[in-house]
Parts: structure tokens; sequence; C-alpha cells
């Protein structure tokens, strides 16, 4: 589990470090071989990295020279492509600003044991979040856009990823979760979720949210320790008060389902 933690960053340092090497080598390189000096070899690597096209008043007078020079670009080029779609990738999916937050949220998670994961910050995940503060328990928000958890308090511990992902469960600190509440309005979602935390972890409890009573029974099949289904929930807890207000005290009928299947 730990090498899926911090993978994408890790990666991304090891490939910019590449590059630099790849800039010192063609600098060093093209210094000897051309005979050239230190500045002028740098030029000239980056020039070709970068396919600008042109090396201004100099050219490439030997054969070493010109087979160098072809290595180089295969090299650069390829490594300098690479580097810039993991960078992308990171930007669209708001890892990086993430990255760069005041607070380091990775690190926090990282010191936490038998805390709550949240798969997913609407309105039943803000709820579960405050009921679970207010229990002392510690959380971490696992969505996939930072947009859903903007009025998330900055002290609770969040991760922007997606919940299917083993390297994003990883984050949030699956490993040493104690229990995952998984919250999401689209029960193929929740479904996706809930076999990929039983995969990683199959002894992790797991409560998830249903938004159709008819995928109960699917959710428990594919491992939930507990579903809830707000519509039905709902119901209950309002005929739980008409009987109430009657005189007659909540039925056994208003007690949460028993586990299907």
């Amino acid at each position: 589990m730990k090498d899926l933690l911090h993978g994408r960053y890790r990666r991304i340092i090891i490939l910019f470090s590449f590059l630099i090497m790849t800039v010192v080598i063609g600098t060093v390189g093209f210094s000897v071989i051309e005979n050239v000096s230190i500045t002028t070899g740098f030029h000239m690597t980056i020039v070709t990295i970068f396919t600008v096209g042109f090396y201004g008043d100099m050219t490439i007078k030997t054969e070493a020279g010109r087979f160098f020079c072809d290595f180089i670009a295969v090299v650069g080029i390829g490594i300098g492509l690479y580097c810039l779609t993991q960078i992308m990738e990171t930007v669209l999916s708001g890892r990086l600003r993430e990255m760069f937050k005041m607070v380091d949220y990775e690190s926090m998670i990282a010191k936490m044991k038998d805390h709550a994961i949240v798969c997913g910050f609407g309105q039943v995940g803000k709820a579960a979040v405050e009921s679970l503060r207010q229990q002392g328990m510690g959380v971490v928000v696992l969505d996939k856009t930072e947009l859903a958890m903007k009025e998330l308090d900055a002290s609770v511990a969040r991760i922007i990823g997606d919940s299917t992902r083993e390297e994003d469960l990883a984050r949030a600190g699956i490993g040493h979760a104690k229990v995952v509440l998984v919250t999401f309005g689209k029960d193929a979602d929740a479904i996706l979720t809930t076999i990929t935390i039983k995969y990683i972890k199959p002894s992790l409890m797991t409560i998830v949210r249903a938004e159709n009573q008819e995928n109960i029974d699917k959710m428990y099949k594919v491992g939930a320790d507990a579903v809830v289904s707000p519509e039905l929930e709902g119901g209950k807890s309002m005929s739980s008060a008409a009987f109430t207000s009657l005189g007659k005290g909540p039925t056994a009928d208003a007690a949460s389902p028993a586990k299907q299947g």
C-alpha cells in the first residue's frame, strides 16, 4: 500500500531528475565532441530537446556530434513529453493545487489511525462528516473535485481523487482506517467503490448509501456491511414520528432493515 501512496508525485520528480540529467549529459557531450564552451553546449542541448530547430551561428561539425544530437533528441523529447503529460493529468485532476495547499493533508492522514473515510461530499456526506466529528472521530473526505469540498472545514483532511482507484484510497489512509462511508448519489459509483474497498481490505467496515431500494441487495452481495437508503429511512422516521404523536410510540417496523442476502 505504501508504494501507491504519493506515487504520482514521486514519478514526476523522478522524471524531472532524468530530464535534468539529460541536459547535463547533453551539455558536457556537445562541449567535448564539438569542442565548444559549456554555455554553447547547454544552448545546443536545449535547442535539441525542445526542437527549436536552429543553433544560430553554430553548426554540428562532426559525425559523432550528429549521432549524439540524435540521441539527445530522442531521449530528451521522450522524457519531456512524458513529464508534460503527467503534469497535465495532475493539474486537471486538481491534485497539483492540493500539493501546494498550506495544509499538508497527506502528512496529516499518514499520522491518523482508526479514522473514517467518507467517499463523496454531497449533502449526505456533509452530514456524515459533521456527525463523525461531533463524536470525536478522525475523518478523511475523498471526492473527485475540489469544488465539491468548498464548504469543508480547512481542518478536515481531504483527498482529491477517485474512490474507485486503489491509489487514491491508499492516499486516504485505507490501510489504517476503521470504517468507510460511501455516500454517493449514484448507486453504480457506490457499488464499484465498495468492490474496490473490499478488494483492498476485506475486513474494513463499509457502510453504503443506496439511492434506489432495488440496489440494496446488490450492495450487500458485493461486500457492504450495512446499507442505508435515505428515502426508506426518511419514510420510516416520518411514520415513527406519527406513531409518537399519536402516543403509540415507534413500532418494530421503524427499525433499520436487517442485512439481506
